[in-house]
């Protein structure tokens, strides 16, 4: 091994930059560890490991060469990122950077076990010069994040049953020049705290916010949602004809039933949404086809069994034929939360009169396929409203390549209008 071996790391990059990790002055074709490691906001440790054979000239190229053992295989540019895992072993803990603070990656290349080189990385969740703005006019509770040079168009992000705000992807759009309002709609106060009976005129203060302060225009205005927000951005397209173009994570072309707060009967579904005061009532729910004792909890079961009410999911389709814009939809084909692919198609059947459809539907990811290039190796959760683990499916590598894919599609949508 030479005298100086080095690990040369790119200082610091945003989120969803591919990073470049290489090793030089090692022996040919000796065995060389990578250990990665960083702290979560919460101070969670993450860590992932990959062995790599040094090449004839004695070097790696972590972005370009294989994995032949560790958390990934293969060539994985960004598997040190994507396979992290927790080493409490808890399968539910998310990775919690809800501050977007800037997250430090220190990187370890052994030896047969002796440390012969070390390096760090920082990834930046909000590039200088975004400001971000803590929104609470006309009722909104949400978080806008703003470019120092407006580049493309702006973008309303909602997030889906799980509640709260979606800031990570709204710093990330507006990171590549998009003005981006992360809007809550419950879970926060002083919202309601659960998914029921939710106003669509409350999305609309938000849309008719963002043009009457010039940060979006009619037309140049996309919706982002994921899930249940996937579901609602459909929804709202199909009634306000200035939209100019939808983003839809894991959506659904038909309207669901509400999730009541922890002391609720999970099996009681009221009507999430609601328009000038009347409910929008939802496609059926299968209940009894559930297996609630197994854990995690797979939900699809039930959902697919609504689906064979024929009557009840006609009176639940979104009216898709009165959206104009272009849309791009995203599926996992292991989805266990909802048969995502399913809901999917019935919203791409119905989208006859957009400008353009796209539907991907990826093999081997779940549910979770939102934000890129964060740890994608949890596949349950606990629903903060009901308080049961569910079942969301993919793989480790089946959703990060869905996540990385997606946002790259979405990215080159939301510069096109």
């Amino acid at each position: 091994m030479s005298d100086e071996p080095q690990l040369v790391v790119e200082p610091s990059a945003l989120v969803d930059d591919v990073v470049s990790v290489r090793l030089e002055g090692y022996l040919p074709g000796e065995p060389v560890v990578l250990d990665f490691k960083t702290h979560d906001e919460a101070g969670n440790a993450w860590v992932s490991q990959a062995i790599f054979d040094a090449d004839e000239g004695g070097a790696v190229d972590a972005s370009r060469n294989a994995s032949t053992n560790g958390t990934w295989k293969g060539i994985e540019p960004m598997g040190f990122i994507w396979s992290m895992t927790s080493p409490t072993g808890v399968a539910t803990q998310r990775y919690q950077q809800s501050e977007l603070t800037p997250a430090t990656v220190t990187i370890e290349a052994t030896q047969a076990g002796r440390l012969v080189a070390e390096a760090s990385h920082e990834r930046i969740f909000v590039a200088p010069g975004v400001a971000r703005t803590d929104v609470r006019d006309e009722g909104l509770v949400a978080t806008l994040y703003e470019p120092g040079e407006t580049t493309g168009a702006a973008v309303l992000v909602i997030g889906g049953s799980a509640g709260g705000l979606e800031n990570a992807r709204a710093a990330a759009l507006a990171n590549r020049g998009h003005p981006a309002l992360s809007l809550a709609y419950f879970g926060v106060d002083p919202l309601p705290n659960a998914l029921v009976g939710i106003p669509l005129e409350y999305f609309e203060t938000a849309i008719r916010w963002m043009v009457d302060r010039g940060i979006a225009e009619e037309g140049r205005l996309a919706l982002m949602g994921t899930s249940r927000g996937g579901e609602l951005v459909l929804l709202l397209a199909s009634r306000r004809p200035e939209i100019g173009a939808i983003v839809a994570y894991v959506p659904s072309g038909l309207v669901h039933g509400g999730i009541q707060g922890p002391d609720g009967d999970p099996t009681v579904r009221p009507p999430a949404w609601t328009h000038g005061g009347e409910p929008l009532h939802g496609a059926p729910m299968a209940f009894d086809e559930i297996d609630f004792s197994s854990q995690p909890v797979r939900f699809v079961t039930g959902f697919l069994g609504g689906l064979r009410d024929d009557a009840a999911v006609a009176a639940a389709k979104i009216p898709l034929e009165n959206i104009r814009c272009p849309v791009v939809m995203f599926s996992g084909r292991d989805d266990q939360l909802w048969p995502s692919p399913v809901l999917t198609k019935i919203a791409e059947e119905g989208l006859t009169e957009a400008a353009a459809v796209e539907h991907i539907a990826y093999e081997d990811a779940g549910h979770n396929i939102g934000h890129p290039d964060l740890p994608s190796t949890m596949h349950s959760l606990v629903h903060p409203l009901n308080g049961i683990e569910i079942d969301l499916g993919g793989t480790h590598s089946g959703d990060a390549h869905a996540r990385e894919d997606s946002w790259r599609r979405a990215l080159n949508l939301l510069g096109r209008i």
